[in-house]
């Protein structure tokens, strides 16, 4: 009787480790889990990031858009030096903000005419097509 019942508490024992081993969720080591439950995908290479947009800033006659340029400049540079150190805690923080300033570049573009728009977008998608590489 003892035999059976150490046999058939191992096969529960083994049973519910196998179990376990099922349901535990790979991680994949590309992608880094923030404090909010936001997905945030974490870039194979480190140095993904060129800031050569950077370097030809539009200039416009409008302060508060010239202002969301400067943010935007700061912002890129602060995403290309997490990247190149691997500091993935400032890479989520800056990730999370990216919301943040698409609204803010709606509201700016409305100030502007359709040949500043034009500019304007033109440079910003270069930012974000740079950085999405």
């Amino acid at each position: 009787m003892k035999i059976f019942l150490s046999l058939l508490f191992l096969g529960v024992v083994l049973s519910v480790s196998s179990c376990n081993e099922h349901n535990t969720v790979k991680k994949d080591p590309n992608k880094l889990q923030a404090k909010d439950s936001t997905m945030v995908i974490k870039p194979d290479s480190l140095n993904t990031i060129s800031l050569s947009p950077i370097k030809n800033v539009p200039k416009f006659d409008n302060k508060e858009v010239n202002n969301f340029i400067q943010e935007i400049k700061i912002y890129f540079e602060q995403m290309a030096e997490a990247n190149k150190i691997g500091n993935d805690n400032k890479i989520i923080e800056l990730q999370l903000k990216a919301n943040d300033i698409d609204e803010n570049y709606k509201k700016v573009l409305k100030k502007l005419n359709t040949e500043q728009q034009k500019k304007l977008t033109e440079w910003y998608m270069q930012l974000v097509d740079t950085a999405s590489k």
